[in-house]
């Protein structure tokens, strides 16, 4: 069975503090990330120092700050980010829906 570890991240915009999550299994070395907000660099320097090769992007819900960086990070990574079908319609750029 496989082992997962779960790695918050908080991010800040001012007044705004988020936390977004890396899901990492250890032995092949692959990554999902949670609700990417605010600062870009700290995201990708996790990612970076986890060796971790992402494989995509889940959007739990459509407000801005849980879906700012989804679209960068789907860019750099090849991968669409995933959110409900209720919740698409809330947000633009390029999300997919499960």
């Amino acid at each position: 069975m496989a082992r997962y570890d779960v790695i918050p991240l908080r991010t800040v915009s001012h007044p705004y503090i988020n936390y977004c999550y890396i899901v990492f299994e250890p032995v092949n070395r692959t990554a999902l990330l949670i609700d990417p907000s605010w600062e870009l660099q700290t995201i990708l320097g996790e990612l970076d120092a986890l060796n971790a090769a992402l494989k995509g992007i889940l959007l739990t819900h459509s407000h801005y700050d849980h879906v700012n960086l989804a679209p960068a990070l789907a860019e750099i990574y090849g991968h669409a980010a995933y959110i409900c079908q209720r919740w698409k319609s809330k947000i633009t750029g390029s999300v997919a829906s499960t």
